[in-house]
């Protein structure tokens, strides 16, 4: 996250992920974010049209940066359908970690944001359902075993990353490839 962001625009949604990691969704402020980017009240009004919307864009941002980390990790993958979807895993615990403010919005209570709003804006990138699909389809799993999975593979990711986070367990190489042969292990149950 310490890339320039010159124009105003990209300046405020850098600014409000900066927030939402502070200060959460609940206690969330838009005249922070201004005063964060040295602008006007009224400046995040001008590209957004208000705090939903800013969030939004922060979600969207987010959401943009894990397509370019999946599309990076498939460009010239060469293992199996099986290998990508563990790669998968890794990175997005990879991502969670090293960018806290994106980690922020993945874990986002959802309570906050209305369910067509999180339904819209799932960080759940195509190129990632694609790799599901396809192992899912390979191995003949139907839809209701496919479900449980991904539930405990997610289950299994966002632990961990929390994990990471509150230092609970290291950040390391171990225990990454640790959790990457419990999930490899779960698509061996049926």
């Amino acid at each position: 996250m310490g890339k320039s962001i010159p124009d105003i625009k990209n300046r405020l949604i850098f600014a409000a992920l900066v927030e939402l990691q502070e200060h959460g969704i609940s206690d969330f402020s838009i005249r922070r974010v201004a005063a964060d980017c040295g602008v006007s009240c009224a400046a995040p009004y001008k590209h957004f049209d208000g705090k939903n919307a800013l969030i939004d864009a922060v979600i969207d941002f987010v959401a943009d940066e894990w397509k370019k980390t999946v599309c990076a990790l498939l460009d010239g993958h060469t293992g199996t359908t099986r290998e990508k979807l563990l790669d998968i895993s890794i990175a997005y615990i990879r991502f969670l970690y090293e960018n806290p403010g994106y980690y922020t919005v993945v874990i986002m209570n959802e309570k906050f944001l209305s369910r067509d709003r999180m339904r819209n804006k799932s960080l759940i990138s195509p190129e990632t359902g694609q790799v599901i699909r396809e192992y899912c389809e390979s191995v003949g799993m139907d839809k209701e075993t496919e479900k449980r999975k991904t539930f405990i593979v997610r289950a299994l990711i966002i632990g961990a990353a929390e994990m990471m986070t509150a230092d609970s367990l290291h950040y390391t190489e171990e225990n990454l490839n640790m959790v990457r042969s419990c999930i490899n292990r779960e698509f061996d149950i049926i």
